[in-house]
């Protein structure tokens, strides 16, 4: 991940095995080693991919967790969007969770809703839910069909802080509010001593986080920005 340098902080890259372009044919569904006597189920990278050099770094305890946003009246300028977020972390009761996004972001400032938003919000309340480096996780994948996401936090992040963020076209970059609170959770996730990495695919893996994301933009959100945090499931 990136060092933190002028105060942000991105993700790595996550390359799959030659060959496995479906999340599933990477992450099994499986227990794992039970905290506090309680076992609990993860999407965690197969072990025959555990040493595999496109997966690089290596021996890495390895989860993924499936994010995505959705708006409806993306971009309207007739009717207010409105927009949801979801994010999946296991197949238990529990382990899906989809939420309306606020009307205000964490700078307490309000903000319109677009599918981009909404996305960028869904990873970080993946990131929030837990402190995943608790149940000793030293990566976590975010699976995600969003290019902007991805491509925002493993690359653009930094460029973008670095011109005030302006982007080359002289436009205002959007959601910085979110993005500076997704590059201080890449940093205490490095603190604690796991790293975050992105892994984009296509729309039709990521169906469960798009159906949670849909379903709450249905939904009247708060006003609020809230911190999204759960249990042990």
């Amino acid at each position: 991940m990136g060092n933190g340098a002028g105060g942000i902080w991105t993700a790595t890259k996550f390359a799959p095995p030659a060959g496995s372009a479906n999340p599933q044919d990477v992450f099994a569904v499986r227990r794992v080693a039970a905290v506090k006597s309680v076992p609990f189920q993860r999407f965690c990278l197969r072990r025959r991919h555990a040493n595999s050099p496109e997966c690089a770094p290596a021996g890495l305890r390895t989860m993924c967790v499936f994010a995505d946003g959705a708006c409806i009246n993306n971009g309207s300028t007739t009717v207010a969007p409105q927009a949801g977020c979801g994010f999946v972390f296991n197949r238990a009761q529990g382990g899906t969770v989809g939420f309306p996004l606020e009307k205000e972001g964490p700078d307490g400032l309000g903000h319109a809703h677009t599918s981009n938003r909404a996305e960028l919000r869904a990873v970080i309340g993946a990131l929030e839910f837990r402190s995943w480096w608790g149940e000793r996780w030293e990566r976590i994948v975010i699976v995600t069909d969003s290019t902007y996401v991805a491509g925002g936090a493993t690359e653009w992040i930094r460029i973008w802080a670095g011109r005030k963020w302006v982007k080359s076209s002289g436009s205002k970059v959007q959601n910085q509010d979110l993005w500076e609170l997704l590059s201080a959770k890449i940093g205490g996730y490095a603190e604690g001593g796991c790293e975050i990495s992105f892994w984009s695919v296509p729309r039709k893996y990521n169906q469960e986080a798009d159906g949670a994301a849909t379903a709450a933009a249905a939904r009247e959100g708060l006003q609020s920005y809230q911190k999204q945090t759960g249990i042990l499931v």
